[in-house]
């Protein structure tokens, strides 16, 4: 079996929020508070187990073709850089909240001009990433188009 990532989510259709605020946000979604130089640490430590660990960076760099592989790579790194379970949890967890991730202005227009492609209407990604783009508000309608130009 092929694991791939055939269109993916981060820098392509939708961009987050700062790192600053993802983690920030995700301790407020579990009750806690964290100062500036709490967070500035907690990306620190995690850009440093990026650095001198390659295989939790490789397991990241492939963890998009599943959630739990997702999961995994996520809490792994968030573990190694001295998070607990429950930080840990929350910051995977915000990954893809609608008000986390926000669409590019051309999302639209990508979508319109993807969706039609081989899709048919029954076809599951065509249906999945509809539901994902009305998420955030974006109508795309997965019913194949006559032409595209």
């Amino acid at each position: 079996m092929i694991d791939a990532v055939l269109f993916d989510w981060r820098g392509t259709l939708f961009t987050d929020e700062t790192e600053e605020d993802w983690v920030r946000n995700a301790a407020s979604s579990i009750g806690r508070r964290l100062e500036d130089d709490e967070i500035t640490a907690i990306l620190e430590r995690g850009a440093a187990v990026l650095r001198e660990q390659p295989g939790i960076h490789a397991a990241l760099e492939r963890c998009d073709t599943s959630t739990d592989a997702h999961r995994q790579a996520t809490l792994r790194w968030l573990y190694a850089a001295g998070l607990d379970e429950d930080l840990a949890t929350a910051i995977w967890a915000r990954d893809g909240a609608p008000d986390a991730s926000f669409p590019f202005a051309d999302t639209e227009r990508v979508a319109t001009l993807i969706l039609p492609g081989p899709f048919t209407s029954g076809d599951a990604s065509a249906r999945g990433l509809s539901a994902v783009l009305r998420l955030v508000g974006v109508e795309a309608d997965p019913r194949p188009r006559p032409s595209v130009s």
